[in-house]
């Protein structure tokens, strides 16, 4: 089964007063980036008309989420 999973990330600072700096995160996470399906449910009773043949999908449509952080 092929599943391509990704994550990218980006941290941008921002100066405050002196040293002090408010952080902005961004983040982002995709799975199942490409959308493949892996069927399942094979029918292997030998004899049924239906042999060989996938009865629905195994694995769930793409995922995407994405969420902003502020550290301070």
């Amino acid at each position: 089964m092929l599943n391509e999973n990704l994550s990218i990330m980006k941290r941008m600072k921002f100066p405050v007063h002196g040293d002090r700096t408010i952080d902005l995160v961004y983040r982002a996470d995709a799975f199942n980036l490409f959308n493949r399906t892996s069927f399942g449910g094979i029918v292997s009773t030998i004899g049924n008309p239906n042999f060989g043949r996938p009865t629905g999908p195994q694995v769930g449509a793409r995922l995407i989420t994405m969420g902003v952080r502020v550290d301070f």
